[in-house]
């Protein structure tokens, strides 16, 4: 026997089942055999080019502030280290004007004009150079003590009548001479370098 088939609204020509009449008016009831849905398109994606590019200018971010790191760095090795050049020139007549005692004549002095703009690497950008006549004997390893250096960093050197002694590293070098002179006194100089 075939089934009734019910014409109406929203269902033509679909059969009629005994209970299925039941269905469509209690739909609470039989939640499974609700009403048609009607179809609707998916929803739409959603792009990950935004997320992409929020990675990629991290990304650039992080290696921007590295590289800005790494060149200060760099920049600062070459020059010697921390400090501006003032400081580090300031640094250095403080030290050698230290090594004078009483009795101790200045007779020659040098120093090179700061040049804020110097960026060295294989030269020194800062130059000091003081000899004294001295009226009683001195050694290397009592002005190496007044500059505050080890005299066991030093490698010794000699010059016509005395005795010379070098420290040298990559920002620095210092320079300790001492002799005699014609007149019966004592010669001392230090020559101090810095990047």
């Amino acid at each position: 026997m075939e089934p009734q088939r019910r014409e109406g609204p929203g269902h033509p020509n679909q059969p009629s089942y005994p209970h299925q009449q039941y269905y469509e008016q209690n739909p609470q009831r039989f939640p499974q055999y609700g009403q048609p849905q009607q179809w609707a398109p998916p929803p739409p994606r959603k792009s990950k080019a935004g997320w992409i590019l929020g990675i990629i200018a991290l990304s650039l971010t992080i290696c921007g502030i590295l590289l800005f790191a790494g060149c200060s760095a760099l920049v600062s090795e070459i020059n010697g280290g921390g400090g501006s050049q003032a400081e580090k020139a300031a640094a250095m007549r403080a030290a050698v004007d230290n090594v004078r005692e009483e009795g101790w004549t200045e007779t020659h002095r040098f120093e090179r004009k700061v040049d804020p703009g110097c960026v060295s690497i294989d030269s020194h950008c800062l130059r000091l150079e003081v000899a004294w006549a001295v009226d009683h004997e001195v050694t290397v390893d009592e002005i190496a003590s007044r500059l505050g250096k080890n005299i066991d960093e030093f490698k010794a050197e000699g010059y016509g009548g005395g005795t010379c002694m070098t420290n040298r590293d990559s920002n620095s070098m210092t320079e300790i001479c001492v002799g005699d002179s014609s007149d019966g006194r004592h010669n001392a100089s230090v020559t101090m370098t810095r990047k």
